[in-house]
């Protein structure tokens, strides 16, 4: 009886793990950051590729929440979040301006952290 009881449980466990798997789907959240999925609202921006208006500014500030105080002072205290910043300018100042003028910062931002197909199809535009 105690077998099949762990015999169980481990059962339970395989599948569960499974189903969970089969959900996830994979994102480039910030270091420390935690996936809140009854908070996560999956919006699909890549309509905007063939929309055919133009008009966002090309020069945006991409880390607008940061001063270079700031960014200074993460490279110093914490080097993990700071390189994945970093990262995530250098990623979007490598965008044509095709792409900065057809999408917002926000929405560079969504995708760059929860589209990865896109946030891959972004970088061949030109």
């Amino acid at each position: 009886m105690k077998n099949q009881v762990s015999l169980f449980t481990m059962l339970f466990i395989l599948i569960s793990s499974i189903a969970f798997s089969q959900q996830a789907k994979e994102f480039n959240l910030p270091p420390k950051a935690k996936f809140m999925p009854k908070l996560y609202q999956e919006i699909d921006y890549s309509y905007k590729l063939n929309d055919l208006s133009l008009n966002e500014a090309v020069t945006k500030n991409f880390l607008n929440r940061f001063t270079e105080t700031d960014l200074d002072k993460l490279k110093k205290k914490d080097n993990i979040t700071y390189n994945y910043y970093k990262a995530a300018q250098n990623y979007f100042r490598s965008l044509s301006d095709t792409v900065k003028k057809k999408f917002t910062v926000e929405e560079l931002w969504h995708v760059y952290i929860y589209d990865q197909k896109l946030k891959n199809k972004l970088k061949t535009i030109n």
